[in-house]
């Protein structure tokens, strides 16, 4: 096929069937790092990752889902959302991507919160001692409850995969990939003294992963959030549920690696997402510090409010039920609720952290 641009290819006319070659090199020195979203194999527990950004083909102005399936019975594939029989869902075009699994009989099935979750790891009895499921279910109890979603979801089934794959601590990173409705997590394998600290790092991944996914279920009329949006509350959020549901020194040291409220940042919120859109990543890591930073001074306002007892939590869905201005900004009616609070503070903290 003629490439047309990166990572897009034209096929020739009447062509029918294309056909290609995933490479998936072996991971042997627990050296994957979830970010990169590339597909491998797991020689020690035998499956393989499959990931759709970096492997499969979307049709493109296809807005409708296509599906994948195995030609061979015999290799079992696993992904986040099943069609009918043996079929996986992957999403339209403007949609996010999605992983699937190759070749694993331990999945671990369960329910929660309204839906259908399944857990993969390459090391099942580590994955079990680090209790890295369970923190999970509390995240996604968390989650759930403040984003209202047994309601918003009414009868329709949703499911999620979860997949882990441990990472050596010389790395000195977590990292963790969201797609449509699957995710990939790193988790820390040494046994040191900073096994816990490790752990809640790992469950923050995971609930700003999950926080995503868990809005794109429930935003399904509204245009997407601006890229600034939609990362610093998925950040400042998994900092907010980590702290609720296993509050102690490690995760405040946590917290306090993201939230400051003393830091003297140079441009604007807005500024950044405009660069980010121009192809400058460099400054992308100040969505989750500056842009956390910002809830967490919101939500300290509201709280101190009599109208808004639960601070950010009272408005999160109102938010999220918006329509967001094309220039990125917040929409004009929630700043308006949000000023009942403390109009000047309020306009302080906008001015500092979003700019124009």
């Amino acid at each position: 096929m003629k490439q047309n641009a990166e990572g897009e290819w034209v096929s020739p006319a009447g062509c029918k069937e294309i056909y290609w070659t995933v490479d998936l090199p072996d991971i042997v020195n627990n050296d994957y790092l979830a970010s990169t979203q590339q597909s491998i194999h797991l020689p020690k527990p035998g499956w393989s990752l499959l990931s759709e950004p970096s492997s499969l083909l979307r049709v493109k102005g296809d807005k409708s889902a296509s599906f994948i399936k195995s030609a061979d019975p015999s290799i079992r594939l696993i992904g986040a959302k099943k069609l009918t029989g043996d079929t996986w869902k992957i999403p339209s075009e403007s949609s996010a991507p999605e992983f699937f699994v190759i070749n694993t009989s331990n999945v671990n099935r369960v329910q929660l919160n309204g839906l259908d979750v399944n857990y993969i790891s390459d090391n099942t009895d580590l994955v079990e001692r680090l209790q890295l499921n369970d923190m999970h279910a509390k995240v996604l109890g968390a989650l759930s409850d403040i984003l209202k979603l047994k309601s918003k979801l009414e009868n329709r089934r949703e499911s999620v995969l979860v997949v882990w794959i441990g990472i050596d601590k010389r790395l000195r990173g977590i990292n963790g990939a969201a797609g449509h409705r699957s995710f990939v997590a790193n988790y820390i394998i040494d046994d040191d003294p900073n096994e816990s600290i490790n752990r809640y790092r790992a469950m923050m991944v995971i609930a700003h992963e999950q926080f995503h996914q868990l809005v794109d279920m429930t935003r399904t009329r509204n245009n997407s959030l601006p890229n600034w949006v939609s990362e610093s509350l998925a950040q400042y959020y998994a900092l907010h549920v980590l702290a609720k549901i296993a509050g102690s020194p490690e995760t405040q040291r946590i917290k306090s690696e993201f939230i400051k409220p003393d830091a003297d940042y140079k441009l604007g919120l807005l500024e950044l997402d405009r660069k980010n859109q121009a192809g400058d990543r460099s400054l992308y890591h100040l969505f989750y510090e500056q842009g956390a930073t910002f809830w967490q001074a919101i939500d300290e306002t509201l709280r101190e409010s009599k109208e808004f007892p639960d601070g950010l939590d009272s408005v999160i869905n109102d938010l999220l039920s918006m329509d967001f201005p094309k220039n990125g900004s917040l929409p004009p009616d929630f700043i308006g609720k949000i000023r009942h609070a403390d109009e000047k503070r309020l306009d302080d903290i906008l001015n500092k952290y979003i700019g124009t």
